[in-house]
C-alpha cells in the first residue's frame, strides 16, 4: 500500500484535510489562514506530501492546532481580554479592526460582534474611551502641553481631540486641566 502513495495521492489527501479544518475554523469565526503562517506550520505543511509519516505528524498538528485555537476563542473573554490589552499598550498608534482581528486570527466582523456581545461598546468606543480615559491622567498629572497629551492617546489633530474631549467629559482639555490641577492644590 506504501507504494501506491504517490505525490499526487498525498495532495489530494492534504487539500481535504485542509478543506475540513478550514470550513470547521470558518464556522467560528477564525481565519485559518492566518492561524498556520507560522515556520512551523509551513515547514510541516510543505513536508507532508513527502512520505506518510509525514503526512500523519502534519494532520495530527494541523488538527490539534485548530482545535486548540478554536477552543480558545470559544472562552471569548481570552481573546477579548488579548484585543484590550494590545488597544490599552499602543493607543498612541492608529489602531484599526482590522489589526485587531489579524492579531487574534479572527475575521474583523467577527470580532467586532464578539467584542460588543462581550463588553457592551464597539471597538471604537472602547478605544474612544480608553484614550478619553488616558488624557485625563495626563491631564491632572503631568505638566505637558495638550497637543502632546493628544498625541500620546493617538490623536494627531488637536482641534478634533479638543472636540472630543469636551462632547466626552463636557469641558475643554485645558479647561480640565485647570479644574483638576487646582482641586489638587487645595
Amino acid at each position: 500500500a506504501k507504494e501506491q502513495l504517490t505525490f499526487e495521492t498525498l495532495s489530494l489527501l492534504q487539500q481535504d484535510v485542509l478543506q475540513f479544518v478550514y470550513a470547521f475554523l470558518e464556522q467560528q469565526g477564525v481565519q485559518a489562514h492566518r492561524l498556520f503562517l507560522d515556520p512551523e506550520s509551513q515547514d510541516l505543511y510543505h513536508k507532508a506530501t513527502t512520505a506518510m509519516e509525514q503526512m500523519v505528524r502534519w494532520v495530527y498538528y494541523f488538527i490539534e492546532k485548530a482545535v486548540d485555537y478554536s477552543q480558545e476563542v470559544a472562552k471569548s473573554q481570552t481573546v477579548i481580554d488579548k484585543v484590550k490589552k494590545y488597544i490599552d499598550t499602543n493607543l498612541h498608534n492608529e489602531i484599526t479592526r482590522d489589526e485587531l482581528a489579524s492579531l487574534v486570527f479572527l475575521n474583523s466582523d467577527y470580532l467586532t460582534r464578539l467584542f460588543k456581545k462581550s463588553t457592551g461598546r464597539s471597538i471604537m468606543e472602547y478605544i474612544t474611551d480608553t484614550r478619553i480615559k488616558k488624557s485625563m491622567i495626563l491631564l491632572k498629572r503631568s505638566d505637558l502641553p495638550i497637543r502632546t497629551v493628544a498625541s500620546q492617546v493617538g490623536y494627531d489633530n488637536l482641534a478634533y481631540f479638543s472636540k472630543l474631549f469636551k462632547k466626552t467629559i463636557g469641558c475643554a482639555p485645558s479647561e480640565y486641566r485647570r479644574q483638576h490641577q487646582k482641586s489638587e492644590m487645595e
